[in-house]
């Protein structure tokens, strides 16, 4: 059990620093600035900024004609709006649109140089740390029940 008390608080640290390095809290599936160029979204002059509002925006329409009970046909037309909103999210950025996400910014993230790691290091630090303790927590239910078999 210390093992995976260890290996918590490991990621726990890795995730305040991810916070550090890009302002933002770190959630599965989110796409990190990098420092390097984004996809599209540079070509395009921070297009994700620009669209991750546009589907906030209908998102909030949406719940508000589901709110008023609008019409079906009413609330179907803003849901692919906010479908279309999406899916353009995706090609500029090259993920899924996520509540919360902060989309790949033109330029250089936040206090990234100062913590010695990019969100993107840190990103893969997180995930790594995530699987290991996935991996520890079965292999300690593994040795339980071989325990409670003999």
């Amino acid at each position: 059990m210390a093992d995976i008390d260890t290996a918590v608080k490991a990621l726990l640290a890795l995730k305040a620093e991810y916070k550090t390095a890009t302002g933002s809290d770190w959630k599965p599936g989110c796409v990190p600035p990098s420092t390097g160029a984004p996809p599209a979204s540079a070509s395009t002059g921070g297009a994700a900024a620009d669209i991750n509002n546009k589907i906030a925006a209908q998102g909030d329409k949406v719940r508000q004609l589901k709110s008023d009970k609008a019409s079906k046909a009413d609330i179907d037309v803003a849901v692919k709006a906010l479908l279309a909103l999406k899916a353009e999210y995706k090609t500029a950025t090259g993920s899924d649109w996520k509540p919360g996400c902060v989309p790949p910014s033109t330029g250089a993230p936040p206090a990234a140089s100062s913590t010695g790691g990019s969100g993107v290091d840190i990103n893969n630090k997180i995930v790594a740390q995530g699987d290991k303790i996935r991996q520890l927590k079965s292999s300690k239910a593994a040795k339980v029940m071989s325990l409670s078999v003999v």
